[in-house]
């Protein structure tokens, strides 16, 4: 616990002893499911596709599983807190400085998989080159580490919800790796990726984006956060917003 403590300190994380557990359970849970998809579900679901795919893609698929998993806690979990402002009335009435000790672990759930993901995304990096998914996960979980300071811990519910867009993108994978691309299936899936990747990815996030940006800069904010995690929070709302978005339409077809 003093480790903990210490390093608590040393990011200025106040509330990551009551929180660090969470997140690392999460993380446990992520790799658990990808070793389950592996060695269990997948072989058993699709006996005829799963054990024909290269090491690499067997690995690109488990960790899609694990993903799309995660995709519908985080869209469920956002839309439960958002619409539930008397349950959280304190991360409403302050969306960037409000605490709830509860919605912060459910956050914090998210930063595991995020720590996860940066995992998963070094050995992609190492193994097929390209830097991008790797930035995308170590902005999201630093992020995300960070909303339970508590620091835009309202906006990153509203963040969870550009997750409903994989919801229909990796099953659109799944498609081409057992032998229905091209199907009427794939097609409505298609639309659907389209339509929620539009709203919620586009409008609802650049939206969400545009509110944290503008509130970032009132009066008494950036002696509070701190002007060194402000304006980091404020780049990465940029990046996630901005050119890093795209990247959830165009995943390696290995």
């Amino acid at each position: 616990m003093k480790n903990i403590n210490r390093l608590a300190a040393i990011l200025d994380l106040e509330n990551l002893p009551e929180h660090y557990h969470v997140i690392l359970l999460s993380t446990l849970a992520c790799f658990l499911i990808q070793a389950i998809s592996h060695s269990l579900i997948s072989p058993r679901l699709f006996p005829t596709h799963y054990p024909q795919l290269s090491r690499f893609t067997k690995f690109n698929w488990d960790t899609r599983v694990v993903a799309w998993i995660h995709a519908f806690y985080a869209t469920l979990i956002a839309c439960y807190v958002l619409r539930n402002p008397a349950l959280f009335s304190s991360i409403h009435q302050d969306k960037l400085f409000g605490y709830h000790p509860t919605a912060m672990n459910y956050l914090s759930i998210s930063t595991g998989y995020f720590l996860w993901d940066i995992i998963v995304s070094l050995k992609l990096t190492i193994n097929r080159g390209g830097i991008g998914f790797l930035l995308h996960a170590i902005s999201c979980f630093v992020a995300f580490l960070y909303s339970i300071k508590p620091f835009c811990g309202y906006f990153g519910f509203a963040f969870l919800l550009w997750e409903a867009s994989t919801i229909f993108l990796n099953p659109h994978w799944f498609f081409d790796k057992i032998g229905m691309s091209g199907s009427k299936a794939q097609l409505f899936n298609g639309v659907a990726l389209l339509l929620v990747f539009f709203f919620s990815r586009l409008v609802l996030g650049n939206y969400t984006s545009y509110q944290l940006f503008a509130l970032s800069f009132e009066d008494g904010v950036s002696q509070k956060a701190g002007t060194r995690l402000l304006n980091t929070i404020r780049i990465l709302d940029l990046l996630l917003s901005g050119q890093f978005v795209s990247l959830s339409l165009v995943h390696s077809p290995l």
